[in-house]
């Protein structure tokens, strides 16, 4: 009797090579390899297994995106960084070729990283650049005497008037 991490340790490899494998497909080659016989639910949750394994957490995942997304925006001041999303529900088995540009193919991440990136090994191999402005340290901000303001007013359901409190004057 095999178990879901038996089929799980012995497919990693397999999906690595293959990611679109079936489980039919796997259930196949596992029991020609290692002559035994498997339920199909046991390949299909091995399966499962093995890509969280490789891949991660789909939720995961899509959380990385926008974290990604947040990076690039806040390192490279200026870019746009759009992040496209549909939903895919008439669809059995969608390739996601019909959904994602050939530019974020693999073949085209290896040949931007194909060549080789030499090392800098110390400050003297960094380049030099001249600024239009002078790079001082930043300002040191120190907090005011006393207790800070509160930024949030109450709205009026919890009990506030939706503002900073106005003095009145005497009549």
């Amino acid at each position: 009797m095999t178990s879901q991490g038996w089929v799980a340790q012995r497919t990693v490899p397999i999906i690595q090579s293959d990611p679109t494998i079936g489980c039919k497909e796997l259930l196949g080659h596992l029991e020609d390899t290692y002559g035994t016989t498997i339920e199909y639910h046991t390949v299909w949750q091995g399966k499962d297994r093995a890509q969280k394994e490789i891949y991660g957490c789909m939720r995961q995942s899509f959380q990385y995106l926008f974290k990604f997304k947040a990076e690039v925006e806040k390192r490279s001041p200026g870019s746009i960084v759009e992040v496209d999303m549909k939903m895919v529900h008439d669809r059995r088995n969608p390739k996601w070729e019909d959904y994602v540009h050939d530019y974020f193919s693999l073949e085209k991440f290896r040949a931007a990283y194909a060549g080789e990136v030499e090392p800098l090994t110390d400050r003297s191999q960094w380049p030099h650049v001249q600024f239009p402005f002078d790079m001082e340290a930043p300002l040191d901000k120190k907090r005011g005497v006393g207790r800070p303001r509160k930024n949030r007013y109450k709205i009026f359901l919890e009990g506030g008037d939706g503002g900073p409190k106005k003095k009145k004057e005497p009549k």
